[in-house]
């Protein structure tokens, strides 16, 4: 019993970094710095299109905002253990969140003042798709502009 025990301890403590998450807000076009408890070897970012990272140094990351929505960001210390854990929340300062439900799907939109598509996980597919579609010929365009 007293085994049993000790062992869930051990997995509570080993799954910590994750569990203890935080979410960093990141204001759109907007970079922040992020100071870390260790220095960063690896560093993965789970959707670049939402957010961008930069390491500065190997303690400190520049995240800058270049989409509404979430996304994750891990940070790899010595031996490719997790340092660093968080949620990334790409918004305008003072973001407001207007979700339209047609029949099954939802579309979620950040209305700031003016209501821009913003897709997040369990909106309608096609939905999200085209969004993603129209920021795809949005970035294509802009490179293609900038050469």
């Amino acid at each position: 019993m007293v085994y049993r025990a000790l062992s869930l301890a051990a997995a509570i403590v080993a799954l910590a970094p994750s569990a203890l998450a935080q979410v960093l807000p990141v204001e759109i076009n907007q970079t922040q710095t992020l100071q870390l408890p260790g220095s960063a070897t690896g560093v993965v970012i789970g959707n670049p299109a939402i957010a961008d990272v930069v390491v500065h140094s190997p303690r400190m990351l520049l995240v800058t905002g270049r989409a509404f929505g979430t996304t994750n960001l891990i940070v790899l210390g010595n031996s490719g253990r997790e340092i660093f854990s968080s949620e990334i929340s790409v918004r305008d300062s003072s973001m407001a969140t207007l979700v339209v439900t047609r029949g099954s799907g939802d579309n979620t939109y950040s209305c700031t003042p003016e209501c821009r598509p913003s897709p997040r996980v369990g909106d309608e597919a096609t939905y999200v798709s085209t969004i993603q579609a129209q920021r795809s010929e949005e970035r294509k365009a802009i490179t293609e502009s900038s050469q």
